[in-house]
């Protein structure tokens, strides 16, 4: 199972988007129905978003959700093509307010699709560090990187990864954040 944003991170507001390869764009969440327990999927594809323990909330006429603890999450399945493996971006705007910040017991998931040390990749806000993270799990060597910067508690941030060949790029409000490499494509389990 594919997850975004478990944990606590606050509101995910705006636009979160996913394109892989040549195949153009695999999911696009605008959040614009402001009501129920899916996250609508406007590119098309289908891969709308059960909503397990998140609400609501409007600024300014926009909708976001609010993540309030481990199980508060929107679950994306487990279709191949959400699993981040090729040249892809992924794009969110996260606001960061949770209770207690930093906190080195917590970290913030803004996409989990991954079995620690064995498969898998994800994007987090690390909460001892309050940085963006990135990891790529394999058997053997698991690449990782933090970024440069501390994501202040109630920031508003336009927050990605952009992989691209065998780099891996932490985007923080449009500008890179960190690089790695990341060699090969992750494995995924079934």
């Amino acid at each position: 199972m594919c997850r975004a944003m478990s944990w606590a991170i606050g509101a995910l507001a705006g636009t979160m988007a996913v394109a892989g390869g040549q195949d153009g764009l695999i999911a696009h969440f605008d959040f614009f129905q402001g009501k129920g327990d899916v996250l609508v999927d406007r590119s098309g594809n289908g891969h709308d978003g059960r909503i397990v323990g998140a609400s609501w909330v409007h600024d300014h006429g926009l909708g976001a959700l609010r993540f309030t603890g481990k199980d508060s999450y929107v679950d994306l399945g487990r279709a191949p093509e959400l699993k981040a493996s090729g040249d892809f971006p992924f794009l969110a705007w996260i606001k960061l307010a949770p209770p207690a910040y930093p906190d080195s017991n917590t970290n913030w998931y803004l996409f989990d699709c991954e079995e620690y040390g064995k498969a898998g990749t994800m994007l987090r806000v690390d909460g001892a560090q309050a940085k963006l993270t990135y990891r790529s799990s394999r058997a053997g060597p698991t690449p990782h990187r933090f970024g440069r910067t501390k994501l202040e508690k109630g920031g508003t941030y336009l927050v990605g990864f952009v992989r691209q060949g065998t780099t891996g790029t932490l985007i923080l409000d449009g500008i890179a954040d960190g690089q790695l490499d990341v060699g090969g494509d992750p494995i995924y389990g079934p």
